[in-house]
């Protein structure tokens, strides 16, 4: 274990509330960026090929 998971939850929680974009498609840096691997919106995620990079595989 590397971080305490009381002590993860607790950061997290903290960054959430400090956090000034509710969530990633708030933020215009992540969707600028998102634009630049070929999602230009959050609609993008359904297309299996372009969502390919963000699907992981935890059964292995």
């Amino acid at each position: 274990m590397i971080v305490d998971p009381e002590e993860g939850k607790r950061l997290v929680d903290e960054y959430g509330r400090e956090a000034l974009f509710l969530t990633p498609v708030d933020n215009k840096y992540v969707m600028e960026l998102l634009k630049h691997l070929g999602i230009r919106d959050v609609h993008d995620f359904l297309d299996s090929d372009k969502a390919a990079m963000f699907i992981r595989d935890f059964k292995s």
